[in-house]
């Protein structure tokens, strides 16, 4: 909690400049305590600009399997109000664990919008349910010692 609240400062390349040339200020014997030198700062900045001109990307994660992929789409396609969350604990109950953003990248990549907006009507949630409150209005016994 305390991290979060408080994440660690980053010193930014100014930052290290600044600290460098006020290190000179510093008797001898502190010297030798410093975080950053003249010489740190430029090692620093030579391994970052080699480091952006000579590797490679790194692939990632490979994507999901094709069945995977497929079962994904299939259920986007036939519950269009479903959102990816609810797609992933779908995926979950069927015994598949995979992320919502993996889901998100699988569904950009075959085209299926989000859904636009979320059905939240007392009609949809009717027709949803209607069997079993069709069930439960009709199957009741009354009680005449309550």
């Amino acid at each position: 909690m305390l991290r979060r609240a408080n994440p660690k400062p980053r010193l930014k390349r100014a930052d290290r400049a600044v600290l460098a040339a006020l290190s000179r200020l510093l008797p001898k014997g502190l010297r030798v305590h410093r975080i950053v030198t003249p010489g740190t700062l430029l090692r620093w900045h030579r391994r970052m600009v080699t480091r952006k001109r000579t590797q490679p990307r790194s692939p990632g994660r490979p994507p999901p399997g094709g069945e995977l992929a497929e079962l994904t789409v299939r259920l986007a396609s036939q519950n269009r109000a479903w959102g990816v969350v609810r797609i992933q604990g779908g995926l979950r109950r069927l015994g598949h664990r995979i992320g919502a953003g993996t889901i998100r990248k699988v569904l950009r990549g075959r085209r299926i919008p989000p859904p636009s907006a979320r059905d939240d009507q007392w009609s949809t949630f009717l027709r949803a349910r209607a069997r079993s409150i069709m069930a439960a209005d009709l199957l009741h016994v009354d009680c005449a010692f309550s």
